[in-house]
């Protein structure tokens, strides 16, 4: 995929930094997050990373998704940095692996996107957070050494 056009503020840095229990624990770095945020479980990433991308709108999302109980979750507050202050995110590393995921598009009540392993060449795209979450655990499992 080339990645000459990405804008900066689709360029997430995730530090796992644990898995207990089927569970990966760890950190979302972005340009325009003052601190990281911690996430506990990978439904946690997901809604958080979401909830991000909705505050900074952008990617913007094609659909909103559907829910089918009441009320909803109430959203984290960002507060987000000014886009011309963004900080760098590259060098942090989690205790586990290290990625960097860059998100494209939001269509089809999905991301779309690809992510680079950290000590790996080449980068891996993902179709939807299913793709996405796959590829997380497989890398996650090497890391452990499961076969």
């Amino acid at each position: 995929m080339n990645t000459t056009f990405i804008n900066k503020n689709a360029v997430f840095q995730i530090c796992v930094n644990g898995f207990i229990n089927g569970a990966i624990s760890g950190e979302i770095y972005h340009r325009r997050l003052s601190e990281p945020v911690k996430f506990t479980d990978i439904n946690d990433f997901l809604y958080l990373t979401e909830a991000l991308m909705d505050k900074q709108k952008y990617p913007q999302a094609f659909q909103n998704k559907r829910t089918f109980k009441r009320g909803q979750l109430p959203a984290p507050d960002y507060r987000l940095l000014e886009d011309k202050d963004g900080v760098e995110i590259e060098g942090f590393a989690g205790r586990l692996m290290t990625f960097t995921m860059y998100v494209v598009s939001r269509q089809n009540v999905s991301w779309q996107g690809y992510v680079r392993f950290a000590g790996e060449a080449g980068e891996t795209v993902f179709h939807s957070e299913l793709d996405l979450i796959r590829l997380i655990l497989k890398h996650v499992l090497t890391a452990l050494g499961a076969p």
